[in-house]
């Protein structure tokens, strides 16, 4: 349920509004993308800077500002239920069961006739989504917190901060872990029962037959059955080839995309990082199919006009 519930944050995080403010920006896009490591770097680079003296009572103040109101949408999001409403939707439910505690649930879903399998299965998400609305809130709470006292910004709020990203970072390399244990053990399973059967077998490695009758295997004590290789060496080569033709002229048949256009004149870093930023932004919305990829052309064109007009 833990894995299910961080998954299920990463889609609560793609709804968060964006910013033009640097920080809130790259942590949003950070959270939406599921890389929570790079989240916690970003605030571990800013409590370095706080520990050196860099940061003046100013920059504290728009900093937490930055990160007051990424904390409100966090909690907006903990509070909605959407996703658990869409599920009840679909079944034919009311969307105003969301609202309602296991006990309650369980209660209203059996009057509608469900099969005990189905409650069940009902339960388990709406455990899902409030473990990921627990843990959104959290979140939120402790960004809430940095530079909300008296004292202002501490290093002490954004280590709060960095725990919380550093356990769901950690919840995520469980999930991929499992997600490939799985893949190994469904392949594992199809091999289930190869060589088991009664006569010829399949060419395959190096196995060990069985010494008091007729085995799978392709050497060994046992008799073996399975088909050979024509060539027992182990020796290969190689022949060269080489297709004549002439050159002439023709139609393009293949072109790339390279990033990082030359840009003359005084380097504008602050304006490049907003182009940048938005780029990936537009990117991001068409991998996602939010913007039809028909638009693709003309967006990367207004981006690439952008960058050359060096921000004047």
């Amino acid at each position: 349920m833990q894995l299910e519930s961080v998954v299920l944050m990463q889609r609560m995080f793609k709804q968060l509004r964006g910013s033009t403010d640097v920080l809130s920006q790259k942590l949003r896009l950070a959270l939406a993308k599921g890389n929570f490591a790079d989240a916690s770097n970003l605030l571990n680079q800013l409590q370095k800077q706080l520990a050196e003296g860099k940061l003046s009572q100013q920059q504290q103040k728009d900093l937490s500002k930055q990160l007051q109101n990424l904390a409100k949408q966090l909690q907006e999001l903990a509070q909605k239920n959407e996703e658990f409403e869409k599920e009840l939707e679909k079944l034919g439910l009311s969307k105003k069961l969301a609202k309602l505690n296991d006990k309650q649930l369980r209660q209203s879903l059996q009057k509608q006739g469900l099969s005990a399998e189905k409650i069940e299965e009902l339960l388990r998400k709406a455990a899902v989504f409030r473990s990921a609305s627990s843990r959104c809130s959290g979140l939120g709470s402790a960004m809430a917190s940095c530079g909300a006292g008296a004292g202002g910004l501490s290093g002490d709020e954004l280590a709060n901060v960095m725990e919380q990203l550093n356990e769901l970072e950690a919840i995520k390399q469980q999930l991929m872990l499992t997600q490939a244990s799985l893949a190994e053990i469904s392949r594992v399973i199809g091999c289930l029962g190869d060589g088991m059967c009664d006569g010829p077998g399949l060419q395959g490695p190096f196995m060990e037959g069985l010494s008091d009758k007729s085995g799978p295997g392709t050497g060994g004590p046992g008799m073996g059955y399975g088909p050979r290789s024509i060539d027992e060496t182990g020796e290969t080569s190689t022949k060269k080839t080489r297709m004549k033709n002439e050159p002439g002229q023709g139609p393009v048949i293949a072109s790339w995309y390279f990033k990082g256009s030359q840009v003359k004149g005084e380097a504008q870093r602050e304006y490049s990082e907003v182009v940048q930023a938005g780029r990936d932004n537009a990117a991001e919305a068409i991998s996602e199919n939010q913007i039809p990829r028909k638009y693709e052309d003309a967006i990367k064109k207004y981006f690439g006009q952008l960058e050359q007009s060096g921000g004047e």
